[in-house]
């Protein structure tokens, strides 16, 4: 065995060393050579070749590693770069997903670490996109083993970093950022040197003859979505044009449809969504103020006519607006890594250079109704020096430093250039997880303090909380749910008591598991306890009781009595309610007797007094004294009449308890009602 073990280390060592020496020959030949790596979107693609472009001449061997079936299979071969693929799979925390994500990063880093390995890059430098993570780790490897001797190098566009990319940070040496409030993510690390973007593909103003005469002196909107398109824009889009009608004359809209993906085509969608909604005389008037395509190619042209655009709020775009000072209505998407898009659009809004508009819930899809888009853009298009505010504001949302000079000094000449001088500190505050938000919520509660959000800040929680509501994972569907207790967000009391009615089965492997019906237990419970914050009717309440005292789960049962309890003043008609809570009284579960019980002091009458006082003697002392504090609650509403008697009667409970404390908090319940009926 000692002669394995011998054997097995000094094969490793041989293997290392030669590893180590080969390396460094290789280093010695090329010296001057980097690996460029991000993907997913045009987003993450062109700054990383921006980067690349700017440290030539003095790197000038260059490789870009990138994902399968994405798109740098199609941009990056026209920049004349080597394309090395891998495999690749984004973060996600679904039990499915995440077991993809992890195999798929460890095959990453394996292919990674013999393609770096190969090369021996003096820089490498990710700029984001999942196929970012397993170079960056491969390089981080390989560099602490001492087999390359490599700069880890990240650039995040956006406000607010993904996962992967704070994880990377950690082990990168320097992180390029966009903006200001970045920096707050890298500490020392973080380099502000504005959006790396080549500058033949900076928008211009142009001079175009034929947009002028087709837009006629009125104020040019243009809407997008992205390459590909966004169909919550595109309905809003579409949606708003009825309330804009009278606007015709003033206004003209174009609409980027998108290019479409595998199951959505913008361009389809549009069309048959306006031969839906209008009728064939108003389609006809829309056409002289509204028109639309799947893809402009002269976007730098129709942005520089534009008076304001709608759109999503990617770091690219975000760039633009600043680049040019053009005003913007922002229809951030939710739910993206580290919520960048939201996040770049306070960002925008809090320099003054937008307005934020958030989608919620229409129809079973996340989405913007079109009189609120309406009115967004009649409120801009009418306000000149509005307009004009905005549009200088928008420049200093993202410093305008001389972003190529800034990086090849950080990079080939090692400075240690910061760029903040030119911007003013920023007062930052991270959008918090929805966990944080409860827990936070709590906190605030406890202390009787409010939760201070700002308006933005307010408008996003509901937004996110209606969305996590459509969620297909029963725990992120749970987390909206909690968070509506403190939201009490107009209409959403509709979907907790369809939460709680739900009574769809489960299949026979879910019920082996011990599943019940499709919406778990939990988020019957938690609907029950957030509608708590509702204004609900005598019915409603009714109704609620009636299916939940029959719930299979105990704390469903025991939170409907927690809510009917705090509703019980608006209670006209007690009688059913008595009934059903008379019956849980006699439930299999204390916990749901206690509940009962006490609901009994809060809606019980005089004929209730014996069947309280007939828990004298029970098992479990939680329930005598739940039943002594509803008689002393009785008391205290005037209900005993006989108090002489009850008095006497009450001498028959037995006082003992099981829980220890310095006061028996029974023996301390009996002396108050023993107080209370003698009037003391």
């Amino acid at each position: 065995m000692a002669n394995f073990l011998f054997i097995l280390v000094a094969t490793i060592v041989t293997i290392y060393l030669f590893l180590f020496v080969s390396g460094t020959f290789i280093r010695r030949k090329y010296r001057d050579r980097a690996v460029l790596t991000g993907g997913g979107s045009s987003g993450h693609i062109y700054p990383a070749i921006a980067i690349g472009k700017w440290l030539q001449p003095e790197i000038n061997d260059f490789i870009f590693i990138g994902a399968k079936g994405r798109i740098e299979e199609k941009v990056v071969p026209k920049e004349n770069i080597p394309l090395k693929l891998i495999r690749a799979y984004p973060y996600s925390t679904s039990l499915t997903e995440f077991p993809k994500f992890l195999f798929f990063l460890m095959l990453g880093i394996l292919k990674c670490l013999f393609i770096l390995y190969e090369f021996q890059p003096k820089f490498i430098i990710g700029t984001g996109g999942f196929v970012s993570a397993p170079v960056v780790f491969a390089g981080y490897g390989l560099k602490k083993l001492g087999l390359i001797n490599s700069k880890i190098i990240l650039q995040e566009q956006n406000v607010s970093p993904g996962k992967l990319n704070l994880l990377a940070g950690k082990i990168a040496d320097k992180i390029f950022v966009t903006f200001p409030q970045s920096l707050y993510y890298f500490g020392n690390k973080g380099y502000l040197i504005g959006y790396p973007v080549r500058k033949n593909v900076k928008t211009v103003n142009v001079e175009s003859p034929q947009l002028n005469d087709l837009i006629k002196g009125r104020k040019l909107i243009f809407a997008f979505g992205g390459s590909q398109g966004a169909k919550s824009i595109n309905r809003a889009v579409v949606d708003s044009l009825y309330y804009l009608l009278p606007y015709k004359d003033k206004i003209y809209i174009i609409l980027s449809c998108g290019l479409g993906y595998s199951h959505y085509n913008g361009l389809q969608d549009v069309k048959e969504r306006i031969d839906s909604k209008y009728k064939r005389g108003e389609i006809e008037e829309i056409e002289k103020f509204f028109t639309y395509k799947d893809y402009y190619y002269n976007v730098g042209e129709i942005l520089s006519k534009s008076s304001f655009v709608v759109g999503r709020s990617g770091a690219g775009t975000i760039f633009e607006l600043s680049e040019i000072g053009l005003p913007s209505i922002l229809i951030p998407k939710i739910g993206l890594s580290g919520e960048h898009q939201v996040m770049n659009a306070i960002a925008m809004k809090k320099a003054g250079g937008a307005k934020i508009v958030f989608e919620k819930p229409l129809n079973g899809e996340m989405g913007v109704e079109g009189k609120e888009l309406a009115e967004a853009i009649i409120e801009l298009s009418s306000n000149e020096e509005l307009l004009k505010k905005m549009g200088e504001n928008a420049k200093k949302v993202i410093p305008h430093f001389d972003t190529e000079k800034l990086v090849r000094e950080i990079i080939l000449e090692g400075k240690e250039i910061k760029g903040i001088e030119e911007t003013a500190k920023i007062e930052f505050a991270p959008l918090l997880s929805p966990e944080k938000i409860l827990s936070k919520f709590s906190k605030c509660r406890e202390e009787k303090k409010e939760f201070q959000v700002d308006e933005d800040q307010k408008n996003y929680y509901e937004s996110l909380t209606m969305n996590l509501l459509r969620s297909k994972d029963w725990k992120k569907r749970n987390q909206g749910v909690k968070l509506l207790a403190f939201f009490k967000i107009e209409g959403a009391k509709e979907k907790l008591i369809k939460f709680v009615n739900n009574r769809e089965k489960v299949n026979r492997f879910k019920r082996f598991l011990g599943g019940d019906f499709e919406e778990v237990g939990f988020i019957r419970r938690n609907s029950l306890l957030s509608l708590k914050s509702y204004d609900i009717s005598e019915k409603e309440l009714l109704d609620l009781f009636l299916i939940s005292s029959d719930d299979p789960y105990y704390e469903v049962r025991s939170s409907c009595l927690t809510l009917i309890k705090e509703k019980c003043s608006t209670i006209k008609e007690r009688g059913h309610f008595l009934l059903i809570t008379k019956k849980l009284a006699t439930d299999k579960e204390v916990e749901v007797k206690e509940d009962a019980l006490s609901l009994i002091g809060e809606i019980g009458g005089e004929e209730e007094v014996d069947f309280l006082l007939s828990f004298k003697d029970n098992y479990f002392w939680q329930l005598r004294n739940s039943a002594l504090k509803s008689l002393l609650r009785m008391a205290e509403r005037g209900i005993i009449k006989d108090k002489e008697k009850v008095s006497k009667r009450i001498d028959e409970f037995i006082l003992t308890s099981t829980a220890y404390k310095p006061i028996f908090e029974i023996k301390e319940n009996f002396w108050k009602l023993k107080k209370s009926l003698k009037g003391m």
